[in-house]
């Protein structure tokens, strides 16, 4: 959906010797992206169908962004419940929306990544001990900020078996060599310090072997302000990467960054959309 302009972009150079020319500089911030995520409830029905939605503090939401939402939700379409089960759900919501320039000066809104469980955010999974992640050393004086979405593996005592760097968005720009730098040490970071983590699984299956969460890691520097809710986010999404042990995974179509907070997603929880989302 199209909107008049609503904010305006602002991305920093990274200083240094690796900046890029200002061509690259260009390119680099054409590729930016401005989101925020927005948050409530949705009512499916058994047959999937939505009936209803309730968006969390509409009145601190741009216009444009609680137009496409109330506009976009009513069509869309769930699994449905179990066999026999004929009551509704009320299902948690979470989604990215992002909006790009056009030429016109007016800019384009996509809802490209959601999330949905019929529980609180942590109420299946809490991070049992959570060892604090540090900045890396080697970006130190770069100024450099992101966030690192992860995949944990978790087995039935909660340990971290597995973990895997799905997406990692930068919050600067430089020449690409410097980018995929940035993004390879925040990486490293962040799956280097999960592989810590405990876990607390709430609704334990007796028949799984393991669990899947997705997890975010916030990389910031000193001063930096994190966005409220209901302004923009504004950074260079980096590509994203399947992990080894989800090479069917169901989820992907959704997005791997709609996160209202930091709590852990256990993956697999709760209805699944089957209407796609636009995707960039």
């Amino acid at each position: 959906m199209k909107f008049a302009a609503v904010a305006t972009v602002v991305l920093f150079a990274l200083g240094g010797n690796a900046v890029a020319g200002k061509s690259e500089l260009a390119e680099v911030r054409a590729r930016s992206e401005m989101s925020m995520v927005v948050t409530g409830k949705v009512r499916v029905e058994a047959d999937g169908a939505v009936a209803g939605l309730d968006l969390d503090k509409p009145g601190e939401l741009p216009k444009g962004v609680v137009e496409l939402v109330q506009h976009t939700v009513p069509d869309w379409k769930f699994e449905p419940a179990a066999a026999g089960d004929k009551s509704a759900e009320t299902l948690n919501m979470s989604v990215r929306v992002v909006g790009r320039k056009l030429a016109d000066g007016n800019y384009a809104l996509t809802m490209r990544s959601a999330n949905f469980a019929d529980s609180a955010p942590g109420a299946a999974l809490k991070r049992g001990s959570a060892h604090s992640i540090v900045y890396p050393s080697a970006l130190a004086g770069t100024n450099a900020s992101g966030t690192v979405y992860l995949l944990v593996r978790i087995g039935k005592a909660g340990e971290a078996q597995e973990v895997f760097a799905e997406q990692v968005n930068l919050s600067v720009v430089a020449d690409q060599k410097k980018m995929d730098k940035l993004r390879d040490e925040f990486a490293r970071s962040a799956v280097r310090g999960a592989k810590r983590w405990k876990f607390v699984v709430a609704k334990q299956d007796g028949e799984a072997g393991s669990w899947t969460a997705r997890v975010p890691v916030k990389y910031q520097v000193s001063g930096q302000t994190l966005p409220k809710y209901g302004q923009w986010e504004v950074y260079v999404p980096g590509p994203h990467q399947q992990a080894p042990w989800r090479e069917n995974d169901d989820t992907a179509g959704l997005g791997v960054d709609a996160f209202a907070d930091d709590e852990p997603q256990l993956l697999g929880q709760g209805r699944r959309l089957l209407t796609k989302l636009a995707q960039d």
